[in-house]
């Protein structure tokens, strides 16, 4: 998991080929995190990144688990204090706000 996290790209569209090739595996990744219970900071990011390629992608279902996962574990291991926590906070809205103007139309 820590090695798929380190080598997974910053979401930006030059990079979408990266994401793609390498989203498989943070999916397992996912999986792994859900069933041993891995609440690392490295999980959280991981989770944080393939949401938000997902998110870029239009996989809006896909992506929120994921966000709510990787908030969740920001919050236990950072404190709910913590920049990330803001980030996944923030992330989580932009797929909100933008999964409620799709029903909208």
């Amino acid at each position: 998991m820590r090695a798929v996290a380190k080598v997974f790209p910053s979401v930006e569209f030059k990079s979408w080929g990266s994401c793609q090739r390498l989203l498989p595996h943070a999916l397992v990744c996912a999986s792994l995190v859900g069933e041993r219970d891995l609440e690392i900071e490295e999980a959280a990011g991981l989770l944080n990144e393939a949401a938000r390629y997902l998110h870029e992608r239009g996989l809006f279902d896909e992506s929120e688990p994921l966000l709510r996962r990787a908030l969740a574990i920001w919050e236990t291991v950072l404190g709910p204090d913590h920049p990330h926590v803001a980030t996944g906070l923030n992330n989580l809205a932009l797929l909100l706000q933008r999964t409620r103007e799709i029903h909208r139309v």
